[in-house]
């Protein structure tokens, strides 16, 4: 407890909060002889000492909660180290997100891909193991990293969920060969992850116009290229494969067929959160609100 002892003023701070909690005044102290002043003077000291030390037990967890609520309404922690911890993932994603970029840009045959080869045909696969294995250490690291430190993302629980889904996933092709342009082709999504973050980052760093516009475009044009196209074609792939298999063999008892409903749920993730991105954009207000509408699915990833 601590005590400053003037001419005229006692007062006292008693849960040591830096509050002044006491404070009594002598309006005029020539009226008061030495002896009533050293009385008054006691008696404040003793019921800081002790008489109301079992009033001020009882009120001190009340108090530190109102300290707590003042001190978080004025200090903001929360939202600042969220901030600071979703900086940090960000650029984690777009330095690690490129070598897988790259490894799944160069396992495609693009000259053959652009004059209308399927995706399976214009598979090379050169650098499969290579980019298996920057994918799964990459899903790990970010996995542990979302699941220590959730304020990275809006949305920690569901990016929890869908990477360990992706890394069960990612066992398909390692156990099937015949699967490795599939992750090829799923892989591709990771190319408008990069552009997702880059453009909330453009945005919050409040960069020039013409590259918040050409990161933003890019970012809406692989959305619907891969969330809308890509993936509801390897999906319908599936399905054709599954359908073939069954008049080959007469059953669908395939160990194969066990990751059909881990592309079905990314399948739903990507509509979900295509309805999140566009329905403000193509329904909602314009200008600056809507914009911030849109961030949504960003902030989610």
């Amino acid at each position: 407890c601590h005590l400053s002892l003037l001419d005229h003023v006692l007062y006292g701070d008693l849960n040591q909060d830096g509050t002044l909690d006491q404070l009594q005044v002598l309006t005029d102290a020539n009226q008061m002889t030495e002896q009533q002043t050293t009385k008054w003077a006691t008696s404040l000291m003793e019921q800081v000492a002790g008489g109301t030390t079992t009033d001020n037990n009882n009120n001190n967890k009340d108090d530190d909660k109102s300290n707590r609520q003042r001190t978080s309404n004025t200090i903001p922690k929360g939202h600042q180290v969220s901030d600071l911890d979703r900086d940090r993932h960000d650029i984690f994603n777009l330095i690690a997100l490129l070598p897988i970029n790259t490894l799944t840009i160069s396992n495609w045959n693009w000259p053959g891909f652009l004059e209308g080869q399927g995706l399976e045909t214009a598979w090379t696969g050169n650098y499969f193991m290579h980019l298996w294995s920057a994918t799964m250490i990459y899903f790990v690291v970010d996995l542990l990293w979302v699941a220590h430190t959730p304020t990275c993302v809006k949305s920690p629980g569901m990016i929890v969920k869908h990477h360990m889904l992706v890394i069960v996933y990612l066992f398909a092709p390692l156990m099937w060969p015949m699967f490795h342009w599939f992750m090829g082709a799923c892989l591709t999504v990771e190319i408008n992850t990069w552009f997702l973050i880059a453009r909330r980052l453009c945005y919050k760093t409040e960069a020039s116009k013409p590259l918040q516009q050409c990161v933003s475009q890019l970012f809406y044009l692989s959305w619907i290229i891969v969330r809308c196209g890509i993936y509801p074609g390897i999906l319908c792939i599936f399905l054709s494969m599954i359908k073939v298999a069954y008049h080959e063999t007469g059953t669908l008892m395939h160990w194969q067929i066990a990751f059909l409903p881990c592309h079905v749920v990314l399948c739903v993730l990507n509509l979900k959160w295509t309805y999140d991105l566009f329905y403000p954009i193509l329904f909602g207000g314009k200008g600056a609100n809507s914009s911030k509408k849109t961030t949504a699915p960003a902030n989610g990833l």
